[in-house]
């Protein structure tokens, strides 16, 4: 039976589990880099940028989280992460391949942002993580937390909201429910392989 719920600082741990399994850090790290912790880093700050997160639980262990930002709530300190701080004041010669990888993307995905906005777009909210176990996909999981989340935008105020997806994901979820692709951009793929990485911004067209 699949539960679904607030997040709990309790849910780090298999949550960053998840974020490692979705987006494969394992191939962006060289030898002597963790990429559990990469993870890890992530997800909290993710978390950290967020006002709000759900988590789909089975058998008593999150297996799936989808956390989004109203631009207007303040964020919790629940979320505020110490270990994100400490990675910002990094000095870029002492950064790992893998995180040097993670700001290149931070900085093209912000790139799209500015670029729909300056196309006219305004955004009052963003979905800034979102994650299930393989197992889970196909079950409904997915569906549910993003219902969730888009109910807490609107009991926000929000009206428009984006994120980012890439080519590595199932980016064809949000084309399924009605958003549309606002911008992309492609970047070398992190196993130094042929095969195009892209960077896509997506919003709904149609007002929440």
């Amino acid at each position: 039976m699949i539960i679904y719920r607030s997040f709990a600082p309790e849910d780090i741990p298999a949550l960053a589990e998840i974020v490692g399994e979705t987006w494969n850090f394992r191939r962006m790290c060289r030898r002597g880099e963790d990429p559990a912790v990469m993870a890890l880093d992530y997800l909290k700050g993710c978390l950290a940028e967020s006002t709000a997160a759900f988590v789909a639980e089975e058998d008593g262990k999150a297996a799936g989280l989808i956390s989004v930002r109203a631009e207007k709530k303040t964020l919790p300190r629940l979320f505020l992460s110490e270990k994100r701080e400490e990675a910002d004041g990094a000095s870029p010669s002492s950064e790992s391949s893998g995180v040097r990888r993670m700001r290149e993307y931070e900085a093209r995905c912000l790139g799209l942002r500015r670029q729909a906005e300056e196309a006219g777009m305004k955004f009052d909210g963003e979905l800034t993580l979102f994650a299930v176990r393989p197992k889970m996909r196909g079950r409904g999981a997915g569906r549910e937390l993003y219902r969730r989340a888009l109910d807490y935008l609107k009991e926000e105020g929000c009206r428009r909201f984006f994120l980012y997806t890439d080519s590595s994901c199932t980016y064809q979820f949000y084309d399924a429910r009605g958003l549309a692709c606002l911008g992309r951009t492609a970047m070398p793929p992190a196993d130094g392989s042929s095969r195009e990485f892209v960077i896509f911004l997506y919003g709904n067209t149609d007002l929440l």
